[in-house]
């Protein structure tokens, strides 16, 4: 919803936008809002500028708007401007507003409300009233919800002068956060009336008194709370004397000062007090934001209010990569866990990953080649930087080559004679062995017993577990020969069936042993 609607000082409180997003506000408040989301604004805001990793969303006077949070980001800082104070009829200058810089929390998708003051308007010239300046409006940010967050305090107004026989200047505003300055009269006669207090983190400021004479000024009236304008009642006074300046908006609005006291009434000649400056409103930082690196600056700005949000992506990190290991090849798909990683360019070392396809907590990926027993950190760039490196993020390209040879040594006997077999598994590297499958196949009618490895018919199934490279181990089983066997040949081949990590050189994975038979007392192996 767009708004041109002008902050007049007349109206007693800024109405507050309720309505606008209300799906999306209702998400983030039910804790849904982590969802990825662009930047967006309405109302008085500006469209979002985006240039690398900021994105910059600028809301300017005067009327109301929100803004919504962009993806990948944890934080803003906010620049409030609070808005100016007016002038009196005779151009005697009004209070300025705060400048506030403060870094919050924020989450992709929150939904935050603003209101934005205009420089309070001048009042107009005119030889017969003392007219008083109106003060800055209302500069705040608050939640989907309407609870304030941040607000800069805007200046009073100057109070009007005193026209009469001697004439006496307009009261300069007060700044934000500062009591408006008493009125000026001539002693005895007329005085010029109080300054509207200030407001504070409780309240509105007090209204200021009415000057002294033999017409007193009118008093001032008090600011709102919270979040509100200030003081904006018109006092009645009698011609010459100056009306009181209207306070300026804040967390709580500035009271307005009092009018000057006056010996004539209006028409007639006299002495006439000026009016008191309005009281400046106050800043607000909520207490939701502990910590927030939060500047304050009183009395900064003289023109319109004015809020800017920036947002900087947050630079991705990589917490996880699974599978952690995958052949020198590549072509493996590998997921990397991290954050902030919509966009993300992945590379293992100095190689890209291809088929890159990233939300914002996951990439799934196809590995590039890399050199075998290599281990490289797996890194995610994208325009906010790229991610630091740890033992989490790393991947190593394994490959260990086992060589498989057999022994076989005949055992004669006239009841029992065997041939004891012996498997020697070397791990040539480069890499660890994590696990490996070796099996023996059998001729008929021969079968095999092992106390570490598994027989079964016509077969032998041996298992490995972790190998570092170059160590070697080994096992074994024992075949018996039967009585009558005649001059039989048997022929028994081992092979490497799986392993992990890869194996990269087949031409060893397999080894045989034939021992020829005469009887059970002659066993021959070769």
């Amino acid at each position: 919803m767009s708004s041109t609607t002008r902050l007049h000082p007349r109206t007693s409180r800024l109405p507050r936008r309720l309505t606008a997003l209300a799906a999306t506000s209702a998400l983030a408040l039910a804790g849904l809002a982590a969802l990825a989301a662009p930047a967006s604004a309405d109302g008085v805001c500006g469209a979002p500028v985006v240039s690398g990793a900021s994105t910059t969303i600028t809301c300017s006077a005067a009327g109301t708007g929100s803004i919504t949070v962009p993806a990948d980001v944890s934080s803003a800082t906010v620049t409030l401007d609070g808005a100016g104070g007016g002038s009196a009829s005779d151009g005697t200058p009004g209070g300025k507003g705060a400048h506030i810089v403060a870094t919050i929390p924020v989450t992709p998708g929150q939904v935050f409300q603003v209101s934005v003051g205009a420089r309070g308007a001048d009042a107009a010239s005119d030889p017969g009233f003392g007219t008083a300046g109106y003060g800055g409006g209302l500069v705040a940010v608050e939640t989907a919800a309407s609870a304030p967050l941040l607000t800069a305090g805007s200046g009073g107004a100057a109070g009007g002068p005193g026209v009469g026989t001697p004439a006496y200047p307009g009261t300069p505003g007060a700044d934000s956060g500062s009591a408006g300055a008493n009125g000026t009269g001539d002693p005895g006669v007329v005085t010029g009336g109080s300054g509207g207090g200030a407001g504070t983190a409780t309240a509105g400021g007090a209204g200021g008194s009415g000057g002294t004479g033999a017409y007193p000024g009118d008093a001032g009236s008090a600011g709102g709370f919270p979040n509100a304008l200030g003081a904006t009642a018109i006092a009645n006074f009698v011609s010459p004397a100056g009306a009181g300046g209207r306070g300026g908006a804040g967390y709580g609005g500035g009271g307005r000062g009092g009018a000057g006291g006056s010996n004539g009434v209006e028409g007639t000649a006299g002495i006439g007090g000026s009016g008191g400056a309005g009281g400046g409103g106050s800043d607000f930082v909520s207490g939701t934001v502990p910590g927030s690196p939060v500047t304050v600056v009183d009395g900064a700005n003289a023109g319109d209010g004015q809020i800017v949000f920036v947002f900087t992506q947050d630079t991705p990190t990589v917490t996880a990569v699974s599978p952690d290991t995958g052949p020198p090849a590549g072509g493996n798909t590998v997921t990397v866990t991290g954050t902030n990683l919509t966009g993300a360019t992945i590379t293992f070392g100095t190689n890209p990953a291809t088929g890159v396809t990233c939300t914002v907590t996951s990439c799934t990926v196809t590995a590039p080649a890399g050199a075998a027993s290599d281990t490289v950190d797996v890194q995610a760039t994208t325009v906010d930087g790229t991610s630091a490196t740890s033992a989490a993020d790393q991947y190593t390209y394994a490959a260990a080559d086992l060589g498989v040879a057999l022994a076989a040594t005949g055992v004669p006997g006239l009841l029992n004679g065997h041939v004891n077999y012996t498997i020697t598994i070397t791990n040539n590297g480069p890499s660890a062995l994590v696990a490996a499958t070796i099996t023996a196949t059998l001729p008929t009618p021969m079968t095999a017993s092992s106390s570490d490895c598994t027989p079964a018919s016509g077969l032998v199934t041996c298992t490995l577990g972790a190998l570092a490279s170059g160590a070697s181990t080994t096992r074994t089983f024992t075949a018996p020969i039967g009585l009558l066997a005649l001059d039989l040949p048997y022929t028994v081949t081992t092979t490497r069936t799986a392993s992990t990590p890869v194996d990269l050189n087949p031409a060893n994975d397999t080894a045989t042993r034939t021992c020829t038979v005469v009887t059970s007392l002659i066993i021959n192996c070769t």
